[in-house]
């Protein structure tokens, strides 16, 4: 596959545009806390930050909009639940599913309060967080699951002597497949620091947005190599 070709069916993905926007939001986000912070003319400096600021809010109101049949996803997601895909996790994804419904939902009227349609209370934005924070537990843990699975798994090839001249080959793909959920644990941990920074709304700004920076450049990574 060509990489005009592979890009292309990258954009054509949901997640891939929201990635993509997700990492000019949140270096929007850094390059402002940064211009606040060079040392240069303050005038200057502030209007360097005001420029970016509303670059980064016009970002984050496109991923809004992206997201706008998210509900029909994640309601497809409940539909299709069973306790056969991950029997020990089961209760946990079924209430991250709940999570991620309700979460949906607030993000439209998030934006449709961006637009005028609605009023927005402040709790409302609080509560689509918090509703993050259940899926990103959910996933961690779920990735920590896979992690110690794979280590069984790996475990079992190094000790099994009838897997003979396979046995490296199988090594070889735990070991990609491992690097990969490590990447997922540390692009979960980023979403994290930036969903409690906006439940909180006590943070380093600077370090929120850098996070911001590392899960969207991760999750396009992980993206791009799934193709």
């Amino acid at each position: 596959m060509s990489l005009p070709d592979k890009a292309s069916r990258y954009i054509a993905q949901w997640d891939g545009k929201d990635k993509i926007v997700k990492l000019g939001q949140y270096t929007a986000r850094l390059l402002a806390y940064m211009a606040l912070h060079a040392p240069m003319d303050k005038k200057r400096a502030a209007n360097y930050a005001t420029q970016l600021t509303k670059m980064e809010a016009s970002f984050s109101d496109a991923r809004r909009a992206f997201r706008l049949g998210g509900i029909v996803r994640e309601y497809n997601n409940y539909l299709n639940l069973s306790p056969k895909r991950n029997p020990d996790l089961y209760w946990f994804e079924e209430i991250q599913v709940y999570a991620a419904m309700v979460m949906e939902c607030l993000e439209f009227v998030i934006w449709a309060s961006k637009i005028k349609i609605m009023t927005l209370h402040p709790r409302w934005i609080k509560l689509s967080d918090s509703m993050w924070l259940v899926r990103l537990v959910y996933a961690l843990t779920l990735t920590f699951s896979q992690l110690s699975t794979l280590k069984r798994k790996t475990l079992s090839h190094l000790t099994d002597k009838d897997n003979g001249r396979h046995a490296s080959q199988h090594l070889a793909e735990y070991e990609q497949q491992r690097r990969m959920l490590v990447l997922s644990v540390v692009r979960i941990l980023a979403d994290m620091a930036v969903c409690v920074s906006g439940i909180i709304e006590r943070s380093h700004k600077g370090f929120t947005a850098a996070c911001g920076v590392v899960s969207s450049i991760i999750g396009i990574y992980q993206g791009w190599k799934k193709l």
